[in-house]
């Protein structure tokens, strides 16, 4: 028989298996790869041809709120466009539907949306009131009731002091308290639209009630062009402005008195065509995260990166988006956990420079090595990916409370956490509850049809299914690319060590005295374990 396995010990060996790592390898695995599922798409019509410039904010943790532009009957900047809704209760693995949010009224439309979770936890809502070639400029709402009801629109800009071009996805609230919008102001000529703008950020220090500019950026070589600005704050206090340009790379500028005056621009190391970026910080790790398309020409792929050194370097960089003849553009990051992120953008063909259909994408692992703010001396140590194995988690059995208490620990705590059974479960709900943030993987191999029989056709579907069985969970490891392997000593322990995926293979078996009386009563007498090895 079997003695217990302790649970502290298992997890004291797996972290300390991550925390040996040395600075070179903590900055070199900033961003291993991001593992996608999608959790929206819209398609674009003839009626609505394009959904794009939009925000994603988790107002709760069981609620977030999505915010973009839907343009109608035509998909140029100028069209007729409104801002509608979204909402999700379940961290964004499905939304609602589409709901008329705020109207265009009087003007060509409204665009660009961007919300910001302020520090006395109003929600703020920013965007673009477009009336003319010559008269555009952001207006900002809040919400003090969880997104239910706003207040009338203050404009963060005089209307009608010019055309100022504020993004999607772009607004922050500086350590301070204050309030920072990036803009770039552009004019028209003989109707034509000048694409170099002159950059400015407007602040408030009232939480919003009242607006000030600025300094602009100062101007650049000649040729060089401006567009479409974001900002994000330094953990030194200072602010970093990152601008689309058309020389290839997106440009870099600093302010050090909260957005007030700028330094002079400098290339970045971000490759990229005349199109945004949108660059975020991870509020559990400190590191920063880039969206953006690595192109000098085109807007395909749409990638992510990590840096841990303030955005002077980007590791580690992945592709989200890469469909041929298409473009990806406008992104916009909301962080779930530490390795978990919502990224959304718009996504066309080319001759509409990707702006039509909308998506969000579930991104996994965001990072694999974090510093933790809830971590004492902000110790340094590596997310981990880890796949139990277990017939069926659902029963009320010893194995399963222990997979239960595990799985939840380190899904709670920011660990990428998924759950691989081969039976169709005994329970509609779990006898214990497992955390939203766990992913399971039903395999359906279905042992318990031909398990307990000596019949040569239940003997030969055994070994059929066992074969099965190796397959499948080669390909899902293949995919997952899990740091650790825990069979609870079910089916799998005859090939899991001859899997070659990568991961370290534990076994892992625990015992109950207790456990016949528990099965008998959640299950009745059928499916017992003995308990024996």
């Amino acid at each position: 028989m079997a003695k217990n396995v302790n649970f502290s010990w298992i997890y004291f060996i797996l972290v300390c298996c991550f925390i040996s790592c040395s600075s070179e390898e903590i900055e070199e695995e900033i961003l291993t790869y991001a593992l996608k599922s999608e959790s929206l798409f819209i398609e674009s019509s003839l009626d609505i041809p394009r959904r794009s410039e939009g925000d994603i904010i988790q107002i709760r943790e069981d609620l977030l709120l999505l915010v973009y532009t839907k343009f109608h009957g035509d998909f140029y900047d100028h069209s007729p466009a409104t801002l509608v809704k979204r909402i999700s209760t379940d961290r964004g693995k499905s939304w609602s539907e589409e709901a008329e949010f705020i109207n265009r009224e009087n003007s060509l439309n409204v665009m660009s949306a961007s919300l910001l979770k302020l520090s006395n936890n109003t929600i703020a809502l920013f965007y673009l009131v477009k009336n003319s070639n010559t008269d555009c400029y952001p207006v900002v709402r809040f919400s003090n009731d969880d997104a239910e009801t706003w207040s009338e629109p203050i404009a963060c800009i005089k209307p009608e002091s010019g055309y100022f071009v504020m993004n999607n996805s772009r607004a922050i609230q500086l350590s301070t308290g204050r309030i920072v919008i990036p803009v770039s102001k552009h004019s028209f000529q003989d109707g034509v639209f000048q694409g170099n703008g002159t950059i400015y950020c407007y602040y408030s220090d009232d939480l919003g009630k009242t607006w000030h500019q600025g300094n602009s950026v100062p101007s650049a070589q000649k040729g060089l062009i401006f567009q479409e600005p974001g900002i994000i704050e330094l953990l030194n206090g200072n602010i970093l402005m990152y601008i689309r340009t058309n020389w290839g790379w997106q440009y870099y500028s600093y302010s050090k008195d909260k957005g007030y005056s700028w330094s002079k621009v400098t290339s970045s190391t971000l490759q990229s065509p005349l199109s945004p970026a949108s660059i975020a910080r991870n509020p559990y790790t400190d590191a920063l995260v880039a969206v953006w398309n690595m192109s000098n020409e085109e807007r395909m792929p749409l990638c992510v990166a990590g840096s841990m050194d303030e955005g002077q370097s980007w590791k580690r960089k992945s592709i989200l988006e890469n469909k041929k003849g298409y473009s990806a553009c406008y992104p916009a990051i909301e962080f779930l956990s530490a390795n978990e992120m919502l990224i959304l953008y718009s996504i066309a063909e080319k001759e509409k420079m990707g702006l039509g259909s909308l998506k969000i994408g579930v991104y996994k692992i965001l990072s694999r090595y974090v510093k933790t703010k809830d971590t004492p001396f902000y110790l340094n140590y590596r997310i981990m990916k880890i796949v139990y194995c277990i017939s069926d988690h659902s029963r009320a059995g010893g194995t399963e409370r222990t997979l239960s208490i595990q799985a939840n620990h380190f899904a709670e705590h920011g660990h990428d956490v998924h759950i691989v059974t081969t039976e169709i479960p005994l329970r509609e709900k779990p006898a214990f509850e497992f955390s939203d943030k766990i992913n399971f993987h039903n395999l359906n191999i279905c042992y318990e049809a031909v398990n307990n029989s000596m019949s040569p056709v239940k003997i030969w579907n055994r070994i059929r299914k066992g074969k099965e069985h190796k397959r499948k969970l080669n390909e899902l490891l293949h995919v997952l690319r899990p740091d650790f392997t825990i069979s609870l000593f079910d089916h799998e322990l005859s090939f899991l060590h001859s899997l070659k995926d990568g991961s370290l293979k534990i076994l892992q078996y625990h015992f109950s005295r207790y456990s016949r009386a528990i099965e008998l009563k959640y299950n009745g007498a059928l499916h017992i374990r003995s308990g024996l090895l």
